[in-house]
C-alpha cells in the first residue's frame, strides 16, 4: 500500500515538473518571436526610411534611368 501511494506521488511531481518545462519553453519561445518580430519591424522601418518611399526600387521611377523625371541619384551607379 506504502509502494502504491508513493508511486502516485512521483507520479504527480512527475507530471507537475512536465507542465512546469512546458510553460518554461512557451514563455521562452513566447518572448523570443516578440524579439524578432520587433526587430524585423525595426529594420523594415529602416529600410523603408532609406528609400523614402514604400514603392519598392522595381516600381519606382527611381529605377528607370531613361526616365528624365528620374531627379534621385542612384548610389550604385556612382
Amino acid at each position: 500500500m506504502f509502494e502504491r501511494q508513493l508511486k502516485q506521488q512521483q507520479d504527480a511531481s512527475q507530471r507537475q515538473e512536465k507542465l512546469l518545462r512546458n510553460e518554461i519553453y512557451r514563455l521562452k519561445r513566447h518572448k523570443w518571436v516578440k524579439e524578432n518580430a520587433y526587430s524585423h519591424r525595426k529594420s523594415t522601418k529602416i529600410r523603408l526610411s532609406r528609400g523614402g518611399s514604400n514603392v519598392c526600387n522595381r516600381h519606382s521611377n527611381k529605377s528607370d534611368p531613361t526616365n528624365p523625371n528620374n531627379i534621385a541619384i542612384n548610389i550604385n551607379n556612382v
